[in-house]
């Protein structure tokens, strides 16, 4: 197999470096119609005989997963889950012999190889039984143990293609069809788990606890579902996505609508609260369960408020509920959060003759609704207002900097 190493022409390559990997496994996994995937398990490699190059070449990837503004954190949701039992294996948190009835494995390998080797398989294996019948293509998986100047210790799985290659030798040109790529956007799947994370936050099947934010185990980047494929992050990873105010958001409209619905008014549907939150959200102010709770019940006619009583339930009561099902959701979940919905309605204005080409305006409804922008408003100024519309802004909202130096 052919790595395939950018040219850095400003970077020097040091002649010593400590071996950043230390080992390195590349499993090819070939999908089966209706089947459990063939796998073809490399020999490993250990990080002493690899050039710099290559070195350089993964913390590159490693970096640039771990700083990818798309990249999400993760923590392990089970304490005896079998991806997390060979992890803390590979990263020599666990010690356990290797049991006697294991597959072969390669007898020239040294005894931490040959651990290496065991359960780098059985983290490809758990990847092959949970991809989805989607996955068509052969791909690699690349799992290294790597040590890392700002990180210290972490193992990080790349699921990659393979790539097309020419290469030069001799005045001649070599197709080469196995390629590792070097762009970040060639990366399918991949996550970084942490040493010292695992360390200082023990895995809990239970965290409700301890679900701050910043408190996670992995990070996760999927370069073709921004939210994440469910059979990597779940099936394989065993691992939950700390929430952002997105998910929350997300969580909090799901799990208000569903239990509300219980005690909607006649006349009205689920829909209705739905919607009602929806726009709500527009707003993208900071609140939280109970203010959209108490204003569903006090300020619309969605919600019968004698039902509610009757069932011996108040805002506070339903709001305790609600957040325990969205803890059983997703442990991280947040009581208060900063609305920030999928989807934010706009009024768009555009030009006639090239069709937005020449002439684009966007404006959210949510400040056209709060009076900070007055959209085709009229008045008696000399513009005609059967020829002209007019827009106003309040520039209390407004960055009228003329220094702007960002650029695209």
């Amino acid at each position: 197999m052919v790595t395939n190493i950018p040219t850095k022409e400003k970077q020097e390559i040091k002649n010593e470096i400590s071996y950043k990997i230390q080992r390195l496994v590349i499993n090819e996994v070939k999908p089966v119609d209706n089947a459990i995937p063939e796998v073809n398990y490399s020999p490993v490699f250990n990080g002493e005989h690899l050039k710099n190059e290559i070195h350089l070449f993964f913390e590159n990837h490693i970096n640039n997963i771990i700083m990818n503004k798309k990249t999400r954190n993760g923590r392990f949701k089970n304490d005896v889950s079998t991806i997390l039992n060979s992890i803390e294996h590979l990263l020599s948190l666990k010690n356990n012999p290797i049991p006697n009835d294991s597959e072969e494995i390669p007898e020239t390998l040294s005894e931490d190889e040959k651990l290496f080797y065991y359960h780098s398989k059985k983290v490809t294996d758990q990847l092959a039984k949970s991809i989805n019948k989607n996955v068509k293509k052969p791909f690699l998986l690349v799992i290294l143990h790597f040590n890392h100047e700002v990180y210290g210790e972490i193992i990080a799985i790349i699921k990659m293609e393979r790539i097309f290659g020419v290469q030069f030798s001799r005045q001649e040109l070599h197709v080469q069809i196995d390629m590792l790529p070097d762009k970040e956007r060639d990366l399918q799947k991949c996550t970084i788990i942490f040493k010292n994370k695992l360390i200082n936050l023990p895995v809990n099947s239970n965290f409700r606890e301890n679900n701050n934010q910043n408190d996670h185990h992995t990070k996760i980047l999927d370069r073709q579902d921004l939210a994440i494929s469910q059979y990597f992050m779940t099936s394989f990873l065993d691992n939950i996505i700390i929430t952002l105010d997105k998910e929350n958001t997300q969580l909090a409209t799901q799990f208000i609508t569903s239990e509300l619905e219980k005690y909607v008014s006649e006349g009205c549907t689920k829909k209705n609260i739905k919607d009602y939150i929806d726009n709500k959200m527009q707003e993208r102010t900071h609140t939280s369960i109970e203010t959209i709770v108490e204003d569903l019940i006090n300020n619309t006619n969605f919600v019968n408020r004698d039902t509610i009583q009757i069932a011996n339930q108040d805002s506070e009561s339903l709001s305790a509920l609600i957040y325990s099902q969205m803890l059983n959701a997703n442990p991280s979940a947040q009581q208060t959060f900063t609305a920030d919905p999928n989807y934010i309605e706009k009024k768009v204005i555009k030009d006639i003759k090239s069709s937005g080409k020449e002439l684009k305006i966007s404006i959210a409804q949510t400040i056209i609704n709060k009076g900070v922008v007055k959209y085709d408003y009229k008045d008696d100024e000399e513009l005609n207002s059967e020829e002209w519309m007019k827009i106003a802004i309040s520039k209390a909202i407004i960055d009228d900097d003329d220094n702007d130096d960002d650029e695209e």
